[in-house]
């Protein structure tokens, strides 16, 4: 990726002088063109430009969220009518009624919410991780500058939530299995394969991850100071802890479900 800066005045596509003030537009352009070059400034330049990128991703989750919300209503269901069979008569009788929370509108606000939530969880979690490693190997940038950096770096993950939404729109089919989960997958259900860590690693692995690896070594690079292998290692450890507890909480969740 080219490192120039990029900054926006009227119509033409100008080089930024060091030290010029680099607007929002700019910093959305560079991000995609010249990421070592926003991460740079951002670590000179600490502020509250996260809002932008920040919004955008909770845009980009209420679509996503919209367009399968009619199928992952129908999945839950039949998940739910699953779990009710394998119990006693009486028990499925009381839980019954938690067959209309599975609407397709409570299905999808409870999407928007569970996934916005769980982005700023990711963003505080990813953040305050690499910050207080890279503290402890000579970092002396606030925490604010690694904050502002990790939402932008989370940029790929708005593209893959759009290309998800166009995907189940055009095929009407939900993606069952992310990443290159479905090249390790037991089976086609999905809280079986939750219990699976190899399921759940492959699952996490595709070219927006990628893409967010490659950012945020960048961003530790500009801010910290590092050289390239540990500029990777960190954003790579912080992935490896995400692959362990979804695996965790897919398994606990499973047996609570007597999956």
């Amino acid at each position: 990726m080219n490192d120039d800066v990029v900054t926006i005045e009227g119509s033409p596509v100008a080089q930024q002088v060091p030290g010029e003030h680099m607007n929002i537009l700019a910093r959305a352009v560079n991000v995609l063109a010249a990421p070592g070059a926003l991460f740079r400034y951002i670590a000179e330049h600490p502020g509250w430009s996260w809002i932008v990128p920040a919004l955008a991703a909770f845009a980009a989750v209420v679509v996503r969220g919209l367009a399968s919300a009619q199928l992952d209503s129908a999945q839950t269901n039949a998940e739910m009518q699953r779990i009710l069979a394998t119990m006693p008569e009486e028990t499925a009788r009381q839980a019954a009624p938690m067959m209309a929370m599975a609407s397709p509108e409570a299905v999808a606000v409870q999407f928007i919410v569970g996934s916005i939530i769980s982005l700023l969880i990711a963003w505080v979690a990813c953040s305050a991780m690499l910050h207080l490693l890279s503290m402890t190997m000579g970092n002396h940038r606030p925490y604010r500058a690694m904050f502002e950096a990790v939402v932008w770096a989370w940029v790929p993950f708005i593209f893959r939530d759009l290309a998800q939404a166009v995907y189940i729109a055009i095929s009407d089919k939900l993606i069952l299995f992310p990443g290159l989960s479905a090249l390790v997958a037991q089976s086609p259900d999905r809280l079986t394969n939750a219990k699976d860590l190899l399921f759940v690693a492959a699952s996490h692995v595709d070219v927006f991850v990628i893409w967010n690896v490659v950012l945020l070594a960048l961003a530790m690079a500009a801010i910290a100071g590092f050289g390239k292998i540990r500029s990777v290692m960190l954003p790579i450890l912080y992935w490896a802890i995400v692959v362990i507890l979804s695996w965790v909480l897919g398994t606990l969740g499973s047996s609570f479900t007597g999956m």
